[in-house]
């Protein structure tokens, strides 16, 4: 699940986003580092509202790095 933090009180777009379930599509591979292996990537975001309400779509691209104790180190940009 992404979560923001926005200064402030809550807009409602963020209240209805906050239980929203999220998913990726059309995953892409842009680049993969031979040296570090970390990878950076390209999909579309999807979220679901509670209960059916709506949803949305949004291209995003993000870089994932392993760190030096084995976990996983995700950046992600496009979200706004």
């Amino acid at each position: 699940m992404i979560k923001r933090e926005e200064a402030g009180e809550k807009s409602a777009k963020a209240r209805a986003f906050a239980g929203a379930s999220y998913s990726l599509d059309v995953i892409r591979l842009k680049s993969r580092d031979a040296t570090t292996g970390a990878v950076s990537c390209a999909a579309d975001l999807h979220a679901v509202l509670p209960e059916g309400t709506g949803s949305a779509k949004e291209p995003i691209t993000y870089e994932v790095e392993q760190t030096s104790d084995g976990k996983l180190y995700v950046t992600v940009r496009g979200l706004r």
